[in-house]
């Protein structure tokens, strides 16, 4: 939707135009890249949960 409303090219658009064009190289690296992304920020998520709730830190 950010790409459309303010002309920003973004990998949804790229992978779009590959899907039209049957790129399918270039369809499985945008999948990748955007997994890779989606765990990364699971990952951040995680550590500041459990950086900053001190329930889950075990008592020593």
């Amino acid at each position: 939707m950010t790409e459309i409303v303010f002309s920003w090219p973004g990998i949804g658009q790229y992978m779009t135009n590959a899907l039209m064009i049957g790129d399918m190289n270039a369809v499985v690296a945008g999948t990748l890249v955007i997994g890779l992304i989606f765990m990364v920020l699971n990952f951040l998520a995680d550590l500041a949960y459990v950086l900053l709730d001190p329930r889950t830190r075990e008592a020593s």
